[in-house]
């Protein structure tokens, strides 16, 4: 049962991580805001597809492509 708590905390751990790392690059290097950077977080992750808050670069294109 504790190895099942583990993979769960760990695989919660890591989604969480995931969407830090996410909005901190689109933040910092798209020159989104925290509010945009998340959204694009968000759909990127969970391949909603709403599409774009603002156009992006090739290297937002590549970020985006890694963070799926």
């Amino acid at each position: 049962m504790n190895s099942i708590r583990h993979k769960i905390f760990l695989a919660i751990s890591f989604f969480i991580l995931l969407i830090f790392l996410g909005v901190v690059v689109y933040h910092y290097f798209s020159h989104f805001s925290w509010v945009d950077a998340l959204y694009m977080t968000v759909i990127t992750i969970t391949t909603v597809g709403f599409g774009e808050v603002h156009p992006l670069t090739d290297m937002d294109k590549v970020f985006t492509v890694v963070l799926i």
